[in-house]
């Protein structure tokens, strides 16, 4: 965790510190940041390294919400690029990424029901074995996605944002819905004419498309799909009157609601990445603005 430290002079702090981690060369009325190693050796009171006003260095550490995971049950998950930045630009990476998921559900053994890719956005559910499995599923994913196409494209920096949004689905209730929203979103954003052809997400699979080809060595259906029919053609059916009915009413479900607001909230995006070395790619990295970045 990073920890910030205010500068104190090198007069009130060399009577604190040990004779091995002071500077010699060091003059009074000098400042200095003193190291980690040094300060837990000098405080080993933590409390005194919080007190306002304190002739000490005031420390603070970032914290960082706990994630709610209920295991054996299906979890939203939403990936999103770094700054919009093309996650996606060709079928190649599409199939990278799907490779990517694929081992790590592989390693981690949690099941995955629903995905769609958009241009720079990630939608999935996925239900993990215990309370670590979705941060170790993002985890493997995007480490074994992110090298790989930034070499592939030339590109460097961070490809997706630094953690990612998750909601558990309690019930079959939100199972359906969050299916059917997530995996329409293509059609939404203009991404595809129609959502049962889109080869980039399990509505065809669900329908029972060929198009969906691609994505059924990784999908396993949900418990909500598995109980639309005894056969698969029943299943596609009433799948297929589900999504229609759904874009009929064009509703967006509570969970996904729930995250909108908590971003509204708690997060601030940057609209543009720095323009230098360390983040550059030799194609278009941003995608527009669309209804998935809402």
């Amino acid at each position: 965790m990073p920890l910030t430290i205010i500068a104190i002079t090198i007069t009130s702090a060399r009577a604190l510190m040990p004779e091995r981690h002071r500077n010699p060369r060091a003059s009074p009325g000098d400042t200095f940041l003193p190291s980690k190693p040094a300060l837990l050796h000098a405080f080993p009171d933590r409390s005194q390294l919080t007190q306002p006003m304190a002739h000490v260095p005031i420390c603070h550490r970032m914290e960082r919400h706990t994630r709610l995971v209920v295991a054996g049950h299906p979890h939203l998950i939403y990936l999103r690029g770094n700054n919009r930045r093309l996650l996606f630009a060709s079928h190649a990476d599409r199939l990278l990424w799907v490779e990517c998921v694929g081992r790590a559900l592989d390693v981690t053994k949690c099941r995955l029901h629903q995905m769609t890719l958009v241009r720079a956005a990630v939608y999935m559910i996925v239900t993990p074995t215990d309370e670590v499995g979705l941060s170790d599923v993002v985890k493997r994913a995007c480490e074994r996605y992110t090298p790989t196409r930034n070499r592939q494209r030339g590109g460097s920096g961070r490809l997706f944002e630094v953690g990612f949004r998750s909601r558990a689905l309690l019930d079959l209730e939100q199972v359906r819905t969050t299916t059917l929203h997530h995996d329409a979103t293509a059609f939404r954003v203009g991404d595809a004419t129609d959502p049962f052809v889109h080869p980039w997400s399990t509505a065809a699979l669900h329908a029972g498309r060929l198009e969906g080809r691609k994505l059924r060595p990784i999908w396993t259906p949900s418990r909500w799909y598995a109980q639309l029919g005894r056969t698969s053609d029943e299943r596609a059916r009433a799948y297929r009157r589900a999504m229609a009915e759904y874009l009929e009413r064009g509703e967006a479900p509570p969970v996904d609601e729930r995250i909108a607001a908590d971003e509204k909230e708690n997060y601030r995006r940057r609209i543009e990445r720095p323009d230098g070395r360390w983040a550059r790619e030799r194609q278009l990295q941003y995608g527009p603005k669309t209804a998935s970045d809402r």
